[in-house]
C-alpha cells in the first residue's frame, strides 16, 4: 500500500463491530501500523506529501492554522510519520495526534514533542473558536473587535495581538521541529 493509505491508518477509529470484530480490526490495524518499512522513502513521501499541499492549498488567511506552514497539518504529519517509522519506540499505532506528539518528547525520538503537544492545543482551540463562530472565517471583515478579544480568552491570552504573534511564533516552532524530526527519522 502507499505511504498515504498508512498514513490514514493512524487516525483510523473503529465506530461499531460485533463482538470481538473491533479487536480483530484494531490488530489488523496495529500490525500494519508496526510493519517495517523503508524509513527513508517513508519519510520521502510525507515530505513530498507535504510539499504538494502547500502547493495546491495554501493557507487563505493568516490564521488559516491547518493549511499554513507549520500549522496542523505540519504536527499531524509529524506524529503519522513517527507513527509508521518509530511505532514500536511509541506503541501508539491508533492515537490522537497530540497523544502522539507527547509520546515523542518522552521517549525522546523529538525533544520538542510536549511543546508540540501544547501548540497543537491551541490550534485546536483556534480552529474550533473560528469554525463555530465565523460564517466565512477566511474574510478580514468577519474578525470583530468581540471575536478577536474571545479568541484571546478562550486561548487564555491577555490580548488578540499577543496570541496572533505567538501563533507566528509557534508556526517557526512547528516548522523548526518538522525538519528536525524528519532529518532524525531518516539517519536513525
Amino acid at each position: 500500500a502507499w505511504t498515504w493509505e498508512h498514513l490514514a491508518l493512524s487516525r483510523a477509529r473503529l465506530i461499531a463491530a460485533d463482538p470481538g470484530m473491533a479487536e480483530k480490526i484494531n490488530a489488523v490495524i496495529a500490525a500494519q501500523m508496526a510493519a517495517p518499512r523503508d524509513r527513508t522513502k517513508t519519510i520521502a513521501d510525507v515530505t513530498s506529501m507535504r510539499a504538494l499541499m502547500a502547493r495546491e492549498r495554501p493557507a487563505r488567511h493568516p490564521f488559516d492554522l491547518k493549511l499554513a506552514t507549520g500549522g496542523l497539518i505540519d504536527l499531524e504529519f509529524i506524529a503519522q510519520s513517527a507513527q509508521l517509522v518509530a511505532g514500536k519506540e511509541l506503541a501508539l499505532p491508533q492515537a490522537p495526534t497530540a497523544a502522539v506528539l507527547e509520546r515523542l518528547g518522552e521517549t525522546g525520538l523529538l525533544a520538542e514533542g510536549l511543546r508540540l503537544a501544547e501548540i497543537h492545543g491551541v490550534y485546536s482551540t483556534v480552529l474550533q473558536a473560528v469554525s463555530a463562530a465565523l460564517l466565512h472565517p477566511f474574510r478580514d471583515e468577519e474578525w470583530t473587535p468581540p471575536f478577536r478579544e474571545l479568541l484571546a480568552r478562550l486561548t487564555h491570552y491577555p490580548s488578540f495581538e499577543r496570541l496572533s504573534d505567538d501563533l507566528t511564533a509557534m508556526r517557526a516552532e512547528v516548522e523548526a521541529a518538522a525538519a528536525k524530526w524528519y532529518a532524525a527519522a531518516t539517519n536513525s
